[in-house]
């Protein structure tokens, strides 16, 4: 995609409720334009579903496990997104 606006080469994403609905086709429209993704949602497996789809397309990608309803679940998601990535440049918080 040519469209400077859509292009995500480099940035790495958070989103939160990623492994289903609007949040599945949010991750997969922004891995598609060069971010790496990281998927968050409740069911681990259901991430890292959609994560291997993410690294079928060429992009990296890390699956979490968190409740975002839970402070202590989302301190947790920010430590390993941060130690796996080193920072995050877009965040969907579509829990």
């Amino acid at each position: 995609m040519n469209d400077p606006l859509l292009n995500f080469d480099g940035k790495v994403a958070l989103v939160t409720g990623g492994s289903r609905g609007l949040g599945y086709q949010m991750a997969k429209a922004l891995a598609e334009r060069g971010a790496d993704i990281i998927v968050a949602s409740r069911k681990v497996e259901a991430c890292e579903k959609v994560a291997e789809e993410v690294r079928g397309l060429g992009r990296q990608a890390l699956a979490i496990g968190a409740h975002c309803g839970k402070w202590d679940e989302i301190d947790r998601l920010i430590e390993i997104a941060y130690a796996e990535f080193g920072r995050v440049d877009i965040l969907i918080n579509n829990a």
